[in-house]
């Protein structure tokens, strides 16, 4: 059982985490994302993932606080035979959080792709159809559960906002 005093320092340390990933904020009403701070370097993803067949070399940039997160989520993937279900590695884009059913951008919500800590390891049709990729690929809930030991917390679990291509690094998660 976790004291108060173990809970404020696991939170201070959360807190600590998350001020080194950095800081974004939007510009207005717009779409305009302004970031400072957030530390992006690049990797290369194995070149066995799916979305790597095209891509010479397959490159992405993640947040200098995510990459060992990153890295060893992926090497699981490979290990576990399960490099083909990783379709697309989209990262960083300057964005904000839309809405899933109206496509309006949520008030205050900065997506994670901002920080360089989220991933969509998928093509965001697979969203609509879910169910139908699930059934034709089971082995994509065994990526889930790689991506969440490693510290990301999946869009499937984003309730209304639906997001299953979706993991987003979370400093002090796993």
């Amino acid at each position: 059982m976790r004291t108060g005093l173990t809970q404020y320092h696991d939170k201070q340390r959360r807190d600590e985490a998350w001020r080194r990933v950095g800081r974004c904020e939007a510009l207005g009403d717009s779409s305009t994302v302004v970031c400072t701070g957030v530390r992006l370097v690049s990797i290369t993803l194995p070149s066995t993932l799916g979305v790597c067949r095209a891509a010479n070399p397959c490159e992405a940039n993640v947040n200098y606080e995510a990459v060992d997160a990153f890295t060893f989520a992926l090497q699981e993937v490979v290990a576990a035979g399960l490099s083909a279900h990783i379709t697309q590695f989209g990262t960083v884009s300057r964005r904000r959080c839309k809405d899933s059913l109206t496509g309006e951008f949520i008030p205050n919500c900065i997506s994670k792709h901002s920080y360089g800590i989220a991933v969509d390891t998928r093509n965001f049709t697979d969203n609509a159809n879910w169910d139908a990729v699930v059934t034709r690929e089971p082995e994509v809930l065994e990526v889930v559960k790689i991506f969440e030991r490693n510290g990301f917390r999946w869009g499937g679990t984003f309730g209304a906002n639906f997001d299953p291509q979706h993991f987003e690094w979370e400093p002090g998660r796993a």
